[in-house]
């Protein structure tokens, strides 16, 4: 936040925000706003937000203390009436502690001299004045308070800049609203930084065919994304307790077949093996096995899974890695949109099945003893894996359906298909008759 909060232009409603949600974060039991957004009027008796703090006395006793904050929204500096007047409305009551006086922009040199002799006089209640800079040291000491008040007021680059370091710095996924925001205004999105971050934040809500964050990114965007879900993502899963690094191995697995379609296959397995060396320059390896194969091998399942619901060579049940709704739409996933309970233990075992004599429905050249490209073991080369992801997926933008049909009506006009299912059916069945 330092240095971004335009305080010149903040409304008088949002700083009685920014003030109500300061206190809290400071520790106040009970806040209550005497004013509103409504309107700021003169009834409230001198304050616009009456503030309660408990503290331990040394023999173990609870002192409460009443503090009032009255904010001055200003384009510049605060008359000296306007602080007398606060200050005198005080005088009167008997169980304040502290009178805080805030605004967004300043207190003259007369103002400070005149409270620090009225001080002197009278030592209570405490009166303190928090200018601009005041306020923008609260902020960067409770940033949520920030956030909850004050994006709002930020030019749109501001604000996701803003909201992509918070995610970094303290773990807080982007709020519905934030993502309706930035949604809305997805044109003029440039991080690919905050591409990660919105997807993380929006998977399990909308699904992605709604929503698809990764296809916004452009071949410029695509290699900073991919950089940072594997890197910063990761890091900031593992550091706050808010994060999950399940749900970030699955966006990802997302961010990673975006990058496979938009990237040169080459550039896409150096960064996969080496992610630090493009963020830091030197070499911060992560685990091939640990985080880079399972990444690789989650798209692989999920590619299988919504290839295979319209591929008359394989079938998948149930699906290996997406469910449901999930696989008719899976597709869309990638495709740019315009820019204006308890289920109990679920077993991990899919069946299967395969007839090598039907071709691949997006035109790979397979062996028989070869199912499915996407049902690999083992992963040796990633480049090859990642060629293998960015032709799978550009033909299924362009062909979501129809290949079961296809290849299917293939099949079933060849004579000798009574054979072909006899065979397939033939071999399962000594299986099936034992169990």
């Amino acid at each position: 936040m330092k240095d971004k909060l335009p305080w010149g232009s903040i409304t008088a409603a949002l700083l009685e925000e920014l003030l109500f949600s300061l206190v809290h974060h400071m520790g106040a039991v009970e806040v209550e706003w005497r004013s509103s957004a409504q309107g700021i009027t003169t009834s409230d008796g001198g304050r616009d937000i009456e503030a309660i703090f408990e503290q331990v006395t040394p023999d173990g006793d609870v002192k409460r203390e009443k503090w009032w904050i009255d904010a001055k929204r200003r384009n510049g500096t605060v008359r000296p009436g306007d602080v007398k007047d606060v200050v005198n409305n005080s005088a009167a009551e008997s169980d304040l502690a502290c009178v805080i006086i805030a605004t967004n922009g300043s207190f003259s040199n007369q103002t400070h001299d005149w409270l620090k002799q009225y001080c002197i006089k009278n030592p209570y209640p405490v009166i303190k004045l928090w200018d601009g800079r005041k306020l923008q040291a609260l902020v960067d000491a409770h940033p949520a308070a920030a956030a909850e008040t004050l994006v709002a007021a930020l030019e749109f680059d501001q604000r996701i800049e803003f909201l992509s370091s918070y995610f970094t710095e303290s773990g807080r996924v982007l709020s519905p609203s934030d993502l309706d925001y930035a949604w809305e205004n997805r044109a003029r999105i440039k991080s690919g930084l905050f591409i990660v971050q919105a997807a993380y934040s929006d998977f399990g809500g909308l699904n992605y065919h709604e929503r698809p964050w990764a296809a916004l990114l452009d071949g410029s965007m695509a290699a900073e994304a991919l950089i940072h879900a594997h890197t910063s993502l990761v890091s900031c899963a593992a550091h706050w307790d808010t994060l999950s690094i399940e749900r970030a191995c699955n966006v990802a697995a997302y961010i990673t077949a975006q990058a496979c379609c938009l990237l040169p296959s080459d550039l896409v397995a150096r960064i996969l093996v080496d992610p630090y060396h493009f963020l830091v320059g030197k070499s911060e390896s992560p685990s091939i096995e640990a985080f880079v194969k399972p990444v690789l091998f989650r798209i692989l399942a999920e590619l299988a899974d919504a290839c295979g619901s319209d591929c008359a060579r394989i079938d998948i049940s149930p699906p290996l890695a997406i469910q449901g709704s999930e696989v008719d739409h899976y597709w869309k996933r990638f495709e740019r949109p315009a820019d204006n309970g308890d289920e109990g233990e679920n077993d991990a075992r899919s069946l299967i099945i395969i007839n090598s004599k039907i071709p691949c429905a997006v035109g790979f050249e397979l062996p028989s003893s070869v199912s499915c490209p996407l049902l690999a073991d083992d992963i040796v080369h990633i480049e090859d894996v990642v060629r293998t992801i960015d032709r799978v997926i550009e033909f299924r933008k362009m062909n979501p359906d129809g290949q079961f049909r296809k290849f299917g009506r293939v099949i079933l006009e060849d004579p000798r298909a009574a054979e072909i299912v006899n065979d397939v059916v033939g071999d399962l069945l000594p299986e099936w008759n034992e169990k």
